[in-house]
């Protein structure tokens, strides 16, 4: 998953830091070096260094997603996504390149095309802003704003193991992902994961579309929200006028519950954990729940990160995938069973500066503080967090100061 923002020009100055790995065998299994962005796959990650080329690793020899290719090495790239088995990148030119499957479309597969173009579609024949991965599906958006997206033409049953129907009297199966993609061009944000994605538009608003078998798409939330993700079978939010979170779709494992859960009697444990009870595999969210700065959706679990940059995670725990490091950090990905993050360090860098603040006597510093005094004063709504500068202070302008946050560009927004 990787969500970002249309309209953000590519960082002329960016943070980097160390990168910290938990969950499913990678703690002791991280590279070295420093690096600006990362992304998580099923076996898989991958991650911009600091110097703006790829860096990749973990377990997928069957598509070699665990090596860059040849010919993306020493490549300069702006944004990662990892899926299930693809990984995509966004090129400073605004086109997209990966590997894996499916990670660019077939132009002779029908399935692999995008709606409403002309034929052969690629993502090289425009420019892209953003870019999102999922399992077996892959998303973008436009320069016009519009979505993209190519991947399979349709999930067989319900996308869960039992192929319950989402609703009473709703047949299992198959849904749409390719022609059910939502048409506009105001769209600013995706996020994939699973076999669904969720975009937000300009105003603040989300549409869903894919997969439906646990109401991931269905009960999708309504309202304005300044950060959202999509988790495997679960989607998240955070509303823009009281910044509570919100969450929807599966919770087997109390993913998406911001108060711990208490499993039924038939609540099925995981092979791994049938030795020792249901209880080792699952981890509780704190109570009260803080005030969140971002969320993301894992496979059946949730991490969250507050306003200082610390990091909290709850839900499955089978292989420690909610047990999130200590630290504040730059950014973090955990979409599927592990996490990375990249840790917050100081550095005599110029960054962009908000609370007006120094932390050495020859650069600025855009820290945890600017962070927290932009949430502070957004939520008074103060002109000043009017970040896009259209004369509204709304989810739009959160969002593009999260991004600024994770790229980091040096000088005022």
């Amino acid at each position: 998953m990787v969500v970002m923002l249309a309209g953000v020009e590519v960082a002329r100055g960016q943070q980097a830091g160390p990168l910290v790995g938990w969950g499913e065998g990678w703690k002791d299994n991280v590279p070295a070096g420093y690096f600006r962005a990362v992304s998580t796959g099923w076996k898989h990650s991958i991650a911009i260094r600091a110097d703006g080329t790829l860096h990749a690793w973990g377990l997928a020899p069957r598509y070699g997603l665990d090596v860059v290719p040849w010919h993306l090495m020493g490549v300069q790239v702006i944004a990662v996504a990892a899926g299930y088995e693809h990984n995509l990148v966004l090129l400073p030119d605004g086109t997209i390149d990966g590997w894996g499957e499916p990670a660019l479309p077939d132009p002779t597969t029908p399935c692999n095309m995008s709606p409403g173009g002309p034929p052969p579609y690629s993502p090289v024949n425009a420019r892209y802003v953003a870019i999102a991965a999922g399992e077996h599906i892959s998303v973008a958006i436009r320069e016009d704003g519009s979505l993209a997206a190519w991947g399979e033409c349709y999930s067989p049953g319900c996308g869960d193991s039992s192929c319950n129907p989402c609703r009473t009297g709703t047949p299992p199966g198959p849904w749409s992902f390719l022609s059910a993609i939502p048409s506009g061009n105001d769209f600013v944000a995706i996020s994939a994961t699973g076999h669904y994605a969720i975009a937000q538009r300009a105003n603040g608003t989300l549409v869903a579309w894919g997969v439906d078998g646990h109401c991931q798409v269905t009960d999708l939330f309504t309202g304005v929200v300044a950060a959202f993700s999509a988790g495997h079978q679960h989607g998240l939010t955070l509303t823009a006028s009281t910044f509570a979170y919100t969450g929807w779709g599966s919770n087997g494992y109390g993913q998406r519950d911001s108060t711990p859960w208490v499993p039924t009697p038939t609540f099925p444990c995981p092979g791994s954990c049938l030795a020792f009870g249901c209880s080792p595999c699952y981890k509780p969210p704190p109570v009260p729940l803080p005030t969140l700065f971002r969320v993301g959706g894992g496979y059946n679990h949730t991490v969250g990160q507050l306003p200082n940059l610390s990091l909290i995670g709850w839900g499955r725990n089978s292989f420690g995938q909610s047990d999130v490091p200590a630290g504040n950090f730059y950014a973090f990905s955990s979409n599927y069973d592990h996490g990375f993050a990249i840790l917050d360090v100081d550095s005599d860098d110029s960054y962009l500066n908000f609370d007006g603040g120094t932390s050495s006597s020859i650069a600025t510093r855009f820290t945890v503080s600017d962070v927290a005094t932009f949430h502070q004063e957004w939520v008074a709504g103060h002109h000043r967090t009017d970040v896009d500068g259209d004369g509204v202070i709304n989810g739009a302008d959160y969002l593009r100061f999260v991004d600024l946050y994770s790229r980091t560009v040096g000088g005022a927004p």
